[in-house]
């Protein structure tokens, strides 16, 4: 018998519930929940399994998230976020992102993507495709106790659910919330210090109350908080920008199958003497911001040209390690200090999107851990995750097929990532099950290579050739690397020192 699925909101102050009919008994008490896979967590990650899953097999999925609405990360992020990963590479193989604007392959023009867009497409997945296609129930503001229990948020609710096959962790891919971050430095109290989430509320004040703006943190945040404040019309000798450590990111423009193709032969044709980022930069498949600083930081963020040029006009840069201590004088820092006008805003970048814990097997008996297997692509890693749960295959044959990357850190990690993803690809691609998968699948970074190399065309054809002929040649240069980085310990000169007291005594 047809069941039609339906939720019930309930509004309650600031919280929204979403209950499912049918896991309330007669009295409105949530009961047990029972689903093929119980997804916690409904970011990329946590989306992209469950459209494998429901469009590949007739599983039942229960997902279950702590955020009132489905997009993690874009939930809890800064206003002025912007999808990093070219969108055409982005989104889920169910529902398209977004559609290519250009008239060629060559010169094709994306939309650039904000919190706002995103959000809106997560919402439009939930409600037209997951939900819509009856086999999905949806539980919003839920805590996850463990133990196949979730806490309703501001509820003494608790809903007890039981996963049929595996319940599937998507709370472990690089990016997390920025929410729980907390500052390494201190603060004296007449010191104004935000988060990036606060500037857009306090913006309509901030220019009579402020005379200069400083950006604390390198990453990817502060390149988007840089370029948000000179969107916004500060003046670029207003701005202070304070870099740890300078960061490589991979070029946003060069992530077609050619572009790939043209890496692994650059890899292959370079030597242990020379570092990896120097040939990738060469090549143009990574970028830094400022050409005479060597960056010291890579963290696999995907970054466009255009994007860093933009921030290229701030002067004010300050290279003295972290901060310390924030005083209406000045910066405190590892290498001494930074006077400051008192007027000045401080912007706390520092929350880094990568995560903290140990990784953990992505099949792990009864638990499937979503993690990275691709660089940059979270949303291909989990939906292949997905490909590989539902093969008639060994539990053990799945878990060599789905090898998580490491997190990296340091610009040695480049070598490490390249070689794991290239590692991962040759177990893909001998898998015809996964092949026949790789071949229609249309997210992620090396989508567009891994769907030349198995799609039957001319181009599959000479690009398979290119690949296999470079492959080999290129993992051994990968090798060479590795053992020479084995021997550079890079956290000596790299690494954060929040028990090292500066040498120099800063502003009281």
């Amino acid at each position: 018998m047809h069941i039609e699925i339906r939720t019930s909101i309930y509004d309650i102050g600031s919280y929204i519930i979403v209950l499912h009919p049918l896991s309330c008994n007669k009295n409105g008490y949530l009961q047990l929940i029972t689903a093929d896979y119980v997804v916690l967590g409904t970011g990329l990650s946590g989306l992209s399994f469950a459209d494998t899953i429901i469009s590949s097999s007739d599983a039942t999925v229960a997902l279950i998230d702590f955020n009132s609405a489905p997009g993690g990360y874009w939930q809890t992020a800064h206003d002025y976020m912007r999808l990093d990963t070219p969108s055409l590479m982005a989104g889920l193989n169910g529902v398209a992102l977004a559609r290519d604007r250009g008239r060629s392959p060559e010169k094709r023009t994306q939309p650039i993507l904000k919190r706002r867009e995103m959000r809106a497409y997560f919402e439009r997945v939930m409600t037209e495709h997951l939900l819509a296609s009856d086999r999905v129930q949806y539980f919003s503001d839920c805590y996850h106790l463990g133990s196949g229990i979730a806490q309703a948020v501001g509820w003494n609710t608790r809903v007890h659910f039981k996963a049929n096959r595996k319940i599937v962790d998507a709370t472990q891919c690089w990016h997390r919330t920025a929410m729980s971050h907390i500052p390494s430095f201190q603060s004296a109290r007449d010191v104004m210090v935000v988060t990036p989430r606060d500037l857009s509320a306090l913006w309509s004040l901030a220019p009579l109350m402020y005379e200069k703006y400083c950006v604390i943190g390198a990453g990817s945040t502060g390149i988007e908080t840089a370029s948000h404040l000179l969107e916004l019309g500060v003046p670029a000798d207003q701005i202070c920008w304070v870099k740890p450590r300078d960061a490589w990111y991979w070029n946003a423009d060069g992530l077609e199958p050619s572009d790939w193709l043209d890496a692994l032969e650059a890899i292959a044709d370079t030597d242990a003497l020379t570092p990896i980022e120097q040939v990738l930069e060469r090549s143009g498949h990574i970028l830094r911001v400022d050409a005479d600083v060597t960056p010291m930081k890579f963290h696999g963020a995907v970054k466009s040209p255009e994007q860093l040029s933009a921030v290229q006009y701030i002067d004010h840069i300050v290279r003295k390690g972290h901060v310390h201590h924030l005083t209406a004088k000045g910066m405190l820092l590892d290498q001494g200090a930074e006077p400051m006008p008192k007027r000045t805003l401080y912007i706390d970048c520092t929350a880094s999107r990568v995560p903290v814990r140990s990784q953990a097997p992505v099949f792990d008996h009864d638990i499937i851990n979503l993690q990275m297997l691709q660089m940059a692509s979270a949303g291909f890693s989990a939906a292949l995750i997905a490909a590989i749960e539902l093969l008639a295959i060994p539990e053990d044959e799945k878990a060599a097929l789905s090898q998580p990357l490491s997190h990296p850190d340091h610009p040695a990690d480049i070598a490490v990532l390249l070689k794991q993803c290239f590692d991962n690809q040759k177990l893909w691609l001998a898998q015809p099950a996964l092949r026949l998968w790789l071949s229609s699948n249309q997210i992620g970074t090396t989508s567009a290579l891994l769907s030349a190399l198995t799609r039957p065309s001319n181009l599959q054809i000479s690009a398979e050739a290119s690949y296999r002929r470079t492959l080999p040649r290129a993992l051994k240069a990968l090798s060479a690397q590795i053992e020479r980085d084995a021997l550079f310990d890079w956290s000596d000169l790299s690494g954060p020192s929040p028990n090292r007291s500066p040498s120099i005594r800063g502003p009281e």
